[in-house]
């Protein structure tokens, strides 16, 4: 997969949604999902291609197929993206403990369980996704703690 960045097709869009996805087919639920609660997808599978659109979008969240993943440097970059203050949610297999142990090393905003991403989704999406965006000195003008 490469990069894929739409509208929602709504007059004023809640903002966008940078996701590294792994899985082609449950990349089509995740952008129907996105659009449905009035946010842009942009879908990646590199880790680098999300860190550099992340920064140039109007990102309020990012979420992470912990399957997607290919190194600790791609860790590395999650982690950097959280700490600027973008909320990243990462997801997985319940079973992968390592994956879920290095999403939380890296200092992600939540880890869950596939089973909780899929069935939880639109909640997930909705409690984590920062409702303004940043002003010029970084921080949020909606003043959510990140």
């Amino acid at each position: 997969m490469t990069s894929s960045a739409e509208s929602s097709g709504t007059a004023a869009s809640c903002g966008t949604i940078v996701v590294l996805i792994k899985d082609l087919f449950f990349a089509v639920t995740i952008r129907s999902t996105l659009r449905t609660l009035g946010f842009d997808a942009a879908l990646f599978s590199d880790a680098d291609q999300v860190s550099n659109h992340v920064a140039a979008a109007d990102t309020r969240l990012v979420v992470v197929d912990g399957s997607a993943i290919r190194s600790a440097g791609d860790w590395e970059r999650v982690g950097a993206i959280a700490a600027c203050g973008f909320p990243v949610l990462v997801f997985g297999p319940h079973k992968d403990v390592e994956t879920l142990r290095a999403a939380k090393e890296a200092g992600v905003t939540r880890v869950v369980a596939n089973s909780l991403f899929h069935r939880e989704m639109a909640t997930l999406v909705e409690r984590y996704a920062l409702t303004a965006a940043r002003d010029d000195s970084g921080e949020r003008a909606n003043g959510r703690q990140g």
